[in-house]
C-alpha cells in the first residue's frame, strides 16, 4: 500500500497531526502541572473543556450545515 503516493501522502500527514496534537495536549498538560500545580486530574479536568465542547457541537452543527 506504501507504494501508492496519495496512500503514503496520507498517512504521513495523518502522522504528523497527531504527533502535533499529542504535543500540544502534553505541553499544556505539563504547564498546568508545574507552573499552576495541578494535580493530574484537575488538570486533566481543565484539558477537557475544549474536547467536550467539541462533541456536544458537533452534530448540532453538521445537521444545520446539511441544512444551508
Amino acid at each position: 500500500l506504501f507504494k501508492l503516493r496519495f496512500f503514503t501522502a496520507a498517512n504521513l500527514s495523518a502522522f504528523l497531526f497527531s504527533a502535533g496534537f499529542f504535543a500540544m495536549f502534553f505541553t499544556n498538560i505539563s504547564f498546568l502541572q508545574t507552573v499552576f500545580k495541578y494535580g493530574p486530574t484537575r488538570s486533566g479536568f481543565a484539558s477537557a473543556c475544549g474536547p467536550l465542547m467539541a462533541a456536544i457541537v458537533a452534530a448540532p452543527a453538521g445537521a444545520a450545515a446539511a441544512h444551508r
